[in-house]
């Protein structure tokens, strides 16, 4: 489960109208892809309409949940023509992957069924045999869209699941929707996916904080680990402390699963902070460091240029002082 951010806004962003003109700082808070939707923007136009409109759209086309949605359709194995938003979700996810050696893989979807995280909820362990048929399936290099917009599977089994950037993806069309309507100044946050344009109410970069990676008995706990100041960009956490199945008393499986082998990760990361040009690039990297471990996530951040990550691992507490350890690429913000 994608980590939360909180934004810190010390002002009340419907007190700003005073000295900008016809342009004010509006908010829009809302349900999507199953989370919270907290918005804040700078506009002479009140835009919570036309938001409202695109979340509902981008559910309605990339949702496995929804049975009429253009995915569902694919993963039955119809002819799907791909509309603008599915083509963009597929194209960042082939970029994703392209960019995390596979870490990353929207056709993992079967394997997420299998171990009971996607629409199934069973809590069975599969057999190596349902997991071999299905890494089978998985590969999105061998998926392609053809020039008349149709969608191509590696094999008539392989499925479709945009979780891992879904609510980047949303965070990001909202933004660019925003900013084509005007908006040179906004916040998007999607379920603790972000996307940041210009400057907060008071005039300077966007002030976020990053949760520790800590549970209370099964209840998210929000406790800060740190906060950065960033603007323009897309910002996302994956985790898997908050969203993971107990089989039995001494064996937890992480909702992460490795496209590679098919079964849940097991690293030395318990959260991953991404930074990149934008939400829905940031929502996959983060989900590719939680497969990769700390040192290929490192290394593969100081290959791609303007993506800055922060991993947690985990510490002795009784040696260090802290129960874990921070490591960050050179170029990522200094804690404020």
């Amino acid at each position: 489960m994608k980590g939360v951010f909180k934004l810190i806004m010390t002002i009340c962003v419907v007190a700003m109208a005073a000295g900008c003109g016809s342009r004010q700082w509006r908010s829009y808070r809302g349900l999507t892809c199953g989370t919270a939707c907290n918005i804040s923007y700078r506009s002479g136009t009140d835009l919570n309409d036309s938001i409202t409109s695109l979340l509902v759209l981008i559910e309605r086309e990339i949702s496995v949940f929804d049975t009429l949605s253009p995915v569902t359709a694919l993963n039955r194995g119809e002819s799907v023509i791909a509309s603008d938003i599915l083509r963009r979700a597929f194209e960042a996810s082939k970029d994703i992957a392209a960019m995390s050696g596979g870490a990353c893989d929207p056709t993992v979807g079967p394997l997420v069924e299998l171990w009971g995280f996607g629409r199934s909820k069973e809590r069975s362990i599969p057999a190596d045999n349902e997991i071999e048929a299905a890494l089978a399936t998985v590969g999105i290099a061998g998926c392609s869209i053809t020039s008349d917009g149709v969608i191509t599977k590696k094999s008539q089994l392989t499925q479709f699941n945009f979780g891992a950037i879904g609510k980047g993806l949303a965070a990001r069309e909202i933004a660019q929707m925003l900013h084509r309507n005007g908006v040179t100044d906004c916040m998007v946050e999607i379920g603790g996916d972000v996307s940041l344009l210009g400057r907060n109410p008071r005039g300077t970069e966007w002030l976020l904080q990053i949760d520790a990676p800590v549970e209370n008995d099964s209840i998210p706990s929000h406790m800060e680990l740190l906060r950065i100041a960033v603007t323009d960009c897309g910002i996302a956490t994956s985790g898997n402390y908050r969203n993971y199945r107990d089989y039995s008393p001494d064996q937890r499986y992480g909702h992460t699963i490795n496209p590679v082998t098919g079964r849940p990760v097991k690293t030395d990361v318990l959260s991953a902070t991404v930074i990149a040009p934008d939400a829905a690039i940031a929502d996959g990297l983060a989900t590719a460091c939680m497969v990769m471990g700390s040192s290929e996530a490192l290394a593969m951040a100081d290959r791609l240029e303007g993506v800055e990550i922060m991993l947690v691992t985990a510490t002795d507490s009784l040696m260090t002082g802290s129960p874990w350890h921070i490591a960050t690429s050179p170029g990522f913000p200094i804690p404020r």
